[in-house]
């Protein structure tokens, strides 16, 4: 570990006994373990109190969720402990092998300036369909927002070094949708994040989440949506800006068609513009994002004129062709743009991955 105290940061709310069976394992590996209490109420404090054999307890009496236990327990780590150091996040509820925590904790001592996270085997038999499910949407958006690539951003095991442990302090978010933004925060600032293989462990109904799959489900796409607003601006940007070159252009209604040969042209020129005022946008926007790996700037700047080249042709061709067969233009660029920007989100994933 070279020499790297390793901590673990376990989150509770109303834990079972279960919970001992973490803190032991934790501490027969050498962790210190801060364990917080988020507000399970008095039923509990002798429970919290039995675990301040294992752990320090820290406690609030209101339940505030899973991301405001995850910072109190972050906040307090870094006023308290004398670095070098790992930390771990792991569930009070058994889904996380401590070995698994072992495993992160080794390897962000390898990697202090970047951040691990647990990936489990979601096509295993067993896996419940709401996760699954539930992976595969926030894969999506997590890669449309951040252009990196993930197999796995729903656990909690994760582990980082005291060197970043101030970029997922100052994450905001206090329910299970932190989780979610810590990763999209950290991608758009350039760490690097790395996946171990976990074993993927799930109890029959999973009783002991406390997960409201309504409410924590629109938390956790509502902060996705709000960073994936890049390819939205664009998006709308593109669509304008033909729009109007398009009337300025041909002096009609973009709902009617004239003579074919003109409005191919006429398409040519206003995509042309559209796409080079929204590249601008895009490049304003992301360009933390776009070249946060200075080691390959010739490299990415290359790849993103190429690719710029490619979805400006496959734009136009795309309106022409749907103008061709009948389908007026303004429709057309809807869903030419619609399946451009999708297409070209996933091929930046590629060319800008950290």
């Amino acid at each position: 570990m070279n020499n790297y105290n390793k901590i673990a940061l376990v989150p509770a709310y109303k834990p079972d006994e279960t919970l001992f069976d973490v803190l032991q394992g934790l501490k027969e590996n050498s962790f210190e373990i801060v364990l917080v209490n988020d507000g399970s109420g008095e039923k509990y404090d002798s429970l919290f109190l039995r675990a301040e054999e294992y752990a320090c307890v820290l406690s609030y009496s209101q339940n505030k969720g899973k991301g405001e236990a995850l910072k109190t327990g972050v906040d307090y780590i870094k006023c308290n402990y004398i670095t070098p150091y790992i930390v771990v996040t792991i569930d009070a509820d058994g889904q996380h092998r401590v070995e698994d925590a072992v495993k992160l904790a080794d390897r962000a001592a390898e990697n202090p300036d970047d951040f691990i996270i647990g990936k489990r085997n979601l096509k295993l038999e067993g896996t419940p369909f709401r996760s699954k499910v539930g992976n595969n949407i926030t894969h999506f958006g997590f890669r449309q927002a951040t252009l990196t690539h993930l197999n796995e951003t729903q656990t909690g095991l994760r582990a980082f070094s005291d060197r970043i442990i101030d970029k997922v302090a100052d994450v905001k978010g206090s329910r299970y949708e932190y989780e979610m933004i810590v990763l999209m925060t950290l991608a758009r600032l350039g760490v690097k994040i790395r996946e171990v293989d976990i074993e993927t462990v799930y109890e029959d109904g999973n009783p002991s989440s406390h997960f409201n799959p309504l409410p924590d489900s629109v938390r956790i796409y509502w902060s996705i949506l709000k960073f994936a607003y890049p390819a939205i601006i664009c998006f709308i940007v593109d669509l304008i800006v033909f729009s109007i070159c398009f009337v300025r252009g041909s002096g009609m209604s973009l709902w009617s068609l004239g003579d074919y040969t003109n409005i191919l042209f006429l398409i040519i020129i206003c995509s042309l513009i559209a796409r080079v005022i929204s590249t601008v946008c895009d490049l304003i926007i992301n360009k933390r994002v776009l070249f946060r790996n200075a080691k390959s700037k010739p490299k990415v700047i290359s790849s993103y004129i190429l690719l710029w080249l490619a979805v400006l042709l496959v734009d136009t061709a795309l309106v022409a062709g749907f103008a061709y067969i009948g389908v007026i233009p303004f429709a057309g660029k809807i869903i030419s743009t619609l399946v451009i920007t999708w297409l070209s989100r996933i091929l930046q994933t590629k060319i800008f991955e950290n």
